[in-house]
């Protein structure tokens, strides 16, 4: 099995099994580990989804207070639990409060799968990011928190939901 430890300021873990599940434990006062609550966590649990068995990468964002998790599968699709309040989740939901405690699927624009690799965009003055998503055919998708301009789509308002950059 492979293991992801999101230590220090974000504080939760994620195991990814020889299976291609996760296995979550942790921080979980965003729902970030998207086990239908917000409890914390001190041993490992499985969360529900129909990812479970084809992931092929987990990512995992922010610091204390504003934690979220994605998951891409084998297939190209990407799911997204926890904190969201700046658009970090690209589910078209920013307004406060935002926590999914669930994982949910996100889509990109006119596409719904294809995505080759996701990464975290950091944002290190307020502790808010962006996410930024690379489809099969090299497009280049971002959504996320924007006060600075770090998402490079020429303007400075955060992005709920994905826009494409490239």
């Amino acid at each position: 099995s492979k293991a992801w430890a999101f230590g220090g300021v974000s504080g939760y873990s994620v195991v990814l099994d020889t299976a291609k599940r996760i296995w979550v434990s942790g921080g979980n006062g965003n729902g970030n580990l998207g086990l239908g609550h917000l409890a914390d966590l001190n041993a490992f649990a499985m969360p529900a989804g129909t990812f479970q068995g084809s992931v092929a990468a987990v990512v995992g964002g922010g610091r204390s207070g504003y934690r979220a998790l994605y998951v891409l599968t084998e297939a190209g699709d990407l799911w997204a639990a926890g904190y969201g309040s700046n658009a970090q989740l690209a589910t078209d939901h920013a307004t406060r409060p935002a926590v999914r405690n669930l994982f949910a699927r996100v889509a990109l624009p006119g596409r719904p799968a294809g995505v080759a690799s996701v990464s975290i965009i950091p944002n290190t003055i307020d502790g808010h990011w962006g996410i930024a998503a690379r489809t099969v055919d090299g497009a280049l998708y971002v959504s996320g928190a924007n006060a600075s301009g770090e998402l490079g789509v020429g303007h400075l308002q955060s992005i709920d939901g994905f826009e494409r950059v490239v």
